[in-house]
């Protein structure tokens, strides 16, 4: 504590000499003069002494594609609840089966390192025979079958067993 009132001191006994030295010197203009440095010289020891600012996370600008986080996501939400909209075959046949092999590609890929279309056989034996109709590449596009909630759900869970 005494150190802190003997800086005060020190630093009001040396403002006290910058002004009247700049009095004596050049009169009112020189006190003046003197009292601006003095404004300048407070503020800089008080921006030293504050904390540093915490650094602002600057938000990302989106792609210019538009597609953003969370693209495939979207697009995956978008085809699902295009196909549920009706019972269609079509449908199903032409983008929940595509998106549903991609799914089961990746996910056997990454976690069992099958490929899917050409290791069909241990593919095959992984999903179940079953599951695999849902997402056999080499089926050829029927068009006049549907797949209910249920089977993508047992085949969903059974992606994430693996």
């Amino acid at each position: 504590m005494t150190t802190r009132l003997l800086r005060w001191g020190i630093g009001l006994l040396a403002a006290s000499f910058v002004l009247l030295a700049g009095t004596v010197l050049a009169g009112e203009a020189g006190a003046v003069v003197a009292a601006i440095g003095l404004a300048g010289a407070a503020l800089i020891v008080v921006r030293h002494r504050l904390p540093a600012r915490p650094a602002v996370a600057t938000p990302r600008a989106a792609p210019a594609d538009g597609q953003g986080p969370f693209y495939a996501f979207r697009s995956i939400k978008f085809i699902l609840g295009w196909a549920a909209g009706t019972r269609s075959a079509n449908r199903h046949e032409r983008a929940v089966r595509p998106l549903l092999t991609r799914l089961a590609g990746a996910v056997l890929a990454r976690r069992r390192h099958v490929d899917l279309h050409r290791e069909a056989l241990r593919a095959r034996a992984l999903l179940g025979p079953e599951l695999w109709q849902l997402v056999d590449p080499d089926r050829p596009v029927l068009g006049d079958t549907t797949v209910g909630d249920e089977d993508v759900h047992r085949l969903v869970d059974r992606l994430e067993e693996l």
